[in-house]
């Protein structure tokens, strides 16, 4: 019956079933196949019960590079429970130019530090993609956190930056509380972080 269905029409198929799991699968494989057509259908999975489903259709459209899609993200931010996805719902927008979600995206960071799984492997893409010439401002704000993984995120983007602005702000890490923080901008800065 699919002998001869391509990859994006399975995608579709796996979308359409009850199974959150084989949503999951039509979803990862959009991922890779990096199709623009996959947008729609990443938008309505913005609003799945299932939240990994919403977390890879934030993945599928911060991989398309998708900055058309900030109303359907908004509105789904508005609703989203899941606290990780939260954080990535706010990537996506900072990414299509809604820097002044940096405060709530260390926020939500905060609120997932303060779980079970908090060993933040996802921390350094979160850095690369906020880091922006633009955000400077805000990523210097972010150093004042509460949060130490939302101030570490903050660091390793400000030296992705480079700039020499980014940089005279990253010297405030240097005396921050988290002794993590604190080697990562001495490393940013090729000084001694002791």
């Amino acid at each position: 019956m699919f002998l001869f269905e391509s990859k994006f029409d399975k995608a579709l198929r796996f979308l359409r079933s009850d199974k959150p799991s084989e949503r999951q699968a039509g979803l990862d494989i959009l991922s890779t196949l990096k199709d623009r057509r996959a947008l729609p259908d990443y938008r309505h999975a913005l609003g799945d019960s299932d939240p990994m489903c919403r977390y890879l259709a934030v993945q599928g459209l911060l991989s398309l590079g998708d900055a058309d899609s900030v109303p359907e993200l908004r509105s789904a931010l508005a609703t989203e429970s899941d606290p990780f996805t939260r954080v990535w719902m706010r990537v996506a927008l900072i990414t299509s130019g809604q820097r002044s979600e940096l405060a709530g995206l260390a926020d939500d960071i905060a609120t997932v530090d303060g779980g079970e799984d908090n060993d933040w492997d996802a921390a350094p893409g979160i850095a690369e993609y906020v880091a922006d010439a633009d955000a400077i401002d805000d990523l210097c704000a972010l150093l004042g956190h509460r949060n130490s993984t939302a101030r570490w995120i903050a660091v390793m983007a400000l030296i992705q930056v480079g700039t020499p602005r980014a940089l005279a702000c990253l010297q405030r890490g240097l005396s921050d509380v988290d002794a993590h923080v604190r080697a990562e901008a001495a490393a940013g800065l090729g000084v001694d972080p002791t």
